[in-house]
């Protein structure tokens, strides 16, 4: 039973650390080309991430040990391979802090200035996100676990509420815009870091026992659960935006503010998942950003020093540009996401299989050289994508 328990829970940290705020940035990048052709970059994302954890996952096995995301890298690629880990992280992390803080801000402003009908500076929000994140993982883990519990719960109530009552209300005209245009191409990166969850793969190796199995369908069901949830949602919420609440692709608009003229319950089920979904991936990935910190350097463990490393540099992105929300997601996160989860596997397995002494067993990736190369093309070319834009 215990067993039973720590692969399911497994298989719920993998789609928890896929669910974030891609719940709240997809639906504002496919109003621009459709809701079917979203299915395509969205598919295409779910499975190239699935095979940059099958590379970690070989890594994690060929190494014959447990070593976090930085260590695997510095054992296959030397200590280029530690450093590019280590600036990719930090980039991957701050641009999604960034986001996150812009977008908690921008619903307590609307929020505030709807209901007390005053002008609240979106200046005064982000120092507000910014003073309470500090306060709220500067205590460490502990306390963020039971803060996050209360903050998801009240997340899939408000999830499950918008889906029920959206159903009703959906409609089916708006499925009917179909576009391949440049914004299909450049939605990409969005959609890859979407499906964010190899960070786990030496967790999860050390947590179910170096089973391969295991590990292997805990990532592939976890991100799959993701990946339909995505999937409803975005059909909901498409359904559900009113003709005159069109995505113009400025940055000032927000998901939030799609639903102006919507019913009042529907505005505020979305104002109220929008805030927990982000304040819940704000946590939990500030609170890891401590930790990998700290880990990564051999000074003093002092908790507030630490903290204020991950606060200060969002805080100050987010000030540069408060709607800066869907840009740090798209540019930011997506491209050093393709670069750590992409490129930098494919080169750490390549060199494990042609360019040192392990004699690797048993091949959880197909294919050989030919397979490594178009991946690794592939991984470029969404890179390419992501700098053009």
């Amino acid at each position: 039973m215990h067993r039973k328990n720590v692969f399911l829970g497994s298989i719920l940290l993998v789609a928890g650390c896929c669910i974030g705020a891609g719940m709240l940035g997809l639906p504002m990048a496919i109003l621009s080309f459709g809701f079917l052709p979203s299915l395509l970059p969205l598919f295409f994302a779910w499975a190239y991430m699935n095979v940059s954890g099958c590379m970690l996952l070989e890594c994690s096995q060929g190494l014959n040990e447990d070593v976090h995301l930085m260590g695997l890298f510095e054992k296959t690629l030397g200590r280029w391979g530690k450093i590019a880990c280590f600036i990719l992280f930090a980039i991957l992390f701050y641009s999604l802090l960034t986001a996150y803080i812009s977008g908690t801000s921008i619903i307590i402003t609307d929020a505030i200035s709807q209901l007390f009908q005053i002008n609240f500076s979106q200046t005064l929000g982000i120092f507000l996100v910014s003073t309470l994140l500090f306060f709220g993982i500067v205590f460490g883990v502990g306390e963020v676990d039971w803060l996050n519990r209360l903050f998801i719960f009240i997340m899939f109530g408000a999830y499950i509420a918008l889906m029920a009552f959206g159903l009703f209300q959906i409609d089916f005209e708006n499925y009917s815009s179909i576009s391949f245009n440049r914004q299909f191409f450049f939605s990409l990166p969005l959609f890859i870091i979407s499906f964010g969850f190899q960070n786990l793969i030496p967790t999860l190796s050390g947590y179910l026992n170096r089973d391969k199995r295991k590990i292997f369908l805990s990532f592939f069901i976890g991100s799959a659960i993701a990946l339909f949830l995505y999937l409803f949602f975005n059909f909901v919420i498409v359904g559900l935006i009113t003709k005159g609440a069109t995505f113009s692709g400025s940055e000032e608009e927000f998901i939030t503010r799609l639903f102006k003229h919507s019913p009042v319950l529907i505005s505020l089920l979305v104002s109220v998942f929008s805030f927990f979904a982000i304040i819940t991936s704000l946590l939990s990935i500030a609170v890891s950003f401590v930790g990998f910190l700290s880990d990564t350097t051999k000074g003093d463990k002092n908790p507030v020093f630490y903290t204020l490393g991950v606060v200060i540099p969002p805080l100050c992105f987010a000030l540069f540009n408060p709607n800066i929300f869907l840009l740090a997601l798209r540019y930011g996160g997506g491209c050093s996401a393709v670069l750590l989860f992409g490129v930098l596997p494919t080169l750490a397995l390549w060199k494990m299989r042609y360019g040192s002494s392990l004699n690797l067993q048993d091949k959880i990736v197909p294919g050989g050289k030919f397979a490594l190369i178009l991946y690794l093309l592939f991984s470029f070319g969404i890179v390419g994508i992501d700098l053009y834009s």
